[in-house]
């Protein structure tokens, strides 16, 4: 496991063997939101294709349980051919990466090379501090969100939509009694 010149980022290389899962664990950094895994298999000696089964589970804590945050792939690996996959993290948490040559298909040993860059993008409401939606009130016109990139200059190309209206609605007439 090498850390990139950034130290953020993280490049390793996977031998894998038929039906052996290779894990890592890696620490994400803090303020990180997710994170990119890039896979290139690399010169393969077989004419076909390995299948490799891509489990990546971030440790969260709390009561979420992983199957609504993990991220299990199947790559076929072409020599050279980069495949990218996206995960969300937790920052100053673990990312387990877990790579494995499925068995029956796949009858010799491959080598892949992956790079996990980390990502945050910190998106917050008017207040900065609060983590309420955001709503457009009908006195107002628009609403302010604002976006800051700890780790890295990001790239946004933002769009939004309503989800639902909230209309006041005043009585044509009242009487108190």
């Amino acid at each position: 496991v090498i850390l990139k010149e950034n130290g953020l980022d993280i490049a390793t290389t996977y031998e894998l063997v038929q039906g052996v899962p290779n894990r890592r664990f890696l620490t994400v950094p803090r303020g990180a939101e997710y994170a990119t895994i890039k896979l290139r298999g690399r010169k393969l000696g077989t004419s076909t294709s390995p299948r490799v089964l891509v489990h990546a589970i971030p440790f969260v804590g709390g009561d979420m349980p992983n199957s609504e945050c993990q991220l299990k792939r199947l790559y076929a690996m072409k020599d050279g051919v980069e495949e990218e996959y996206h995960v969300r993290v937790k920052g100053g948490s673990t990312l387990e990466l877990c790579l494995q040559l499925l068995w029956l298909a796949n009858p010799c040993p491959a080598s892949i090379a992956a790079d996990i860059e980390f990502h945050s993008l910190d998106i917050r409401s008017s207040t900065l501090i609060s983590s309420q939606p955001i709503t457009i009130t009908a006195a107002k016109e628009f609403a302010r969100l604002g976006a800051s990139t700890p780790l890295r200059s990001e790239q946004l190309n933002a769009s939004c939509s309503l989800k639902t209206v909230r209309r006041t609605l005043r009585p044509q007439s009242s009487a108190i009694k």
